[in-house]
């Protein structure tokens, strides 16, 4: 059987190659399927994170976020399938960033074009964002760049709503007086 829109689009994303500082192939496949889908805007940002963006009159900005960058796959013979070719084998999608995160951003980006096609009145931005495996570049370039009322992260949660996500916070703190010991 032919695959879904969302396990092709998934089974792309892991052909890409993207390691953490390298994921321009990966930003192409989801820029190209941005356009395909019809977003009125598919850019890759001055970070290099691949952003989509649907814009249908007032309402709230919704964004989609997931990583598109992925961690070594190590020794591909410990695989049960080769880790960049995405099998779909036993009714799953196979390969390195199948569930961190090419798989949920896949299903983001056609969740947001049939959001966008039912009638959903606002904004909505699917964001790829690169360097997440090792510190966040993408994802905090993006807190500067964009303004959402809310943002859904497709990070696996065995199937569980998750309220927030651990993260970090960096203060700066002055405080007058002198130095003493």
């Amino acid at each position: 059987p032919k695959p879904s829109a969302e396990s092709a689009l998934a089974r792309d994303l892991i052909r890409a190659w993207s390691p953490s500082g390298a994921e321009g192939p990966a930003a192409q496949v989801l820029l190209r399927a941005f356009r395909e889908l019809g977003f009125d805007e598919a850019y890759t940002d001055d970070a290099g994170n691949a952003i989509g963006v649907i814009s249908r009159g007032p309402g709230p900005t919704v964004m989609f976020n997931g990583h598109i960058d992925t961690v070594p796959a190590g020794d591909a013979d410990e695989w049960p399938h080769p880790p960049f070719e995405g099998v779909i084998a036993d009714g799953m999608l196979w390969g390195r960033g199948a569930c961190d995160m090419k798989g949920p951003l896949a299903a983001m980006t056609l969740a947001a074009s049939d959001a966008a096609r039912m009638g959903f009145n606002g904004t909505l931005i699917v964001s790829g964002v690169v360097q997440e495996e090792v510190g966040g570049l993408g994802a905090r370039y993006l807190t500067r760049e964009l303004a959402v009322d809310t943002i859904i992260l497709g990070e696996p949660s065995d199937l569980e709503l998750k309220l927030g996500h651990r993260g970090r916070v960096e203060l700066e703190v002055t405080l007058p007086g002198r130095i003493a010991h």
